[in-house]
Order: structure tokens, then C-alpha cells, then sequence
């Protein structure tokens, strides 16, 4: 994706769903980023089905904001965004 490609030359180690499990259920993906302690981000409401309205502009800005400039604190959090809010949720509790 584009948005991940962009992350990445911005120096962030992006561990993409998409590119490494793809068509893994929830569960699975939060397990994945608890082993890892990454932090995982997410535009889907229902956490799990990519929102394919979105642009790869409009996710890699809000991806960029959210991580760099927002202050929020990421460690051990699960983040779901849409297009009017950030919610984020820590992983131990997913």
C-alpha cells in the first residue's frame, strides 16, 4: 500500500497485516502485535475489514498525524481511527 510505503521512508518499521497475514481474523492480528509490541492502527470500526472508501493520501496523513503529532501514547494500544475520531484501546484487554 501506498500509505505503508510512505511510513516506511519516513523511517517507521511498519509490520503490514496486509503483506505478512493476510485474512487473519481479529484475534490473530492483535496477537501479532502483542508478541511484536507493536502498536497497531487500524481504520476499521468493526477491526477487521479495510475500508476501501479512504484514500491512500488521506490514511497515510492521518496515519502520519496519529503517530507523530497527535501526543498520544501508543506503547501496548491498539488505535482505531475513522474519519472524526482516534480511539485507542490497550492490546492486554483486546
Amino acid at each position: 500500500m501506498k500509505c505503508i510505503r510512505k511510513l516506511r521512508e519516513k523511517g517507521c518499521n511498519v509490520i503490514s497485516i496486509t503483506e505478512q497475514a493476510k485474512g487473519c481474523d481479529d484475534k490473530t492480528v492483535l496477537d501479532i502485535a502483542k508478541q511484536r509490541n507493536a502498536i497497531l492502527i487500524t481504520f476499521d470500526k468493526q477491526f477487521g475489514y479495510v475500508i476501501p472508501l479512504l484514500s491512500p493520501d488521506f490514511i497515510f496523513d492521518t496515519l502520519k498525524w496519529v503517530i507523530f503529532d497527535s501526543g498520544i501514547l501508543l506503547q501496548g494500544k491498539y488505535i482505531v481511527v475513522n474519519e472524526s475520531k482516534v480511539r485507542s484501546f490497550p492490546i492486554s484487554n483486546a
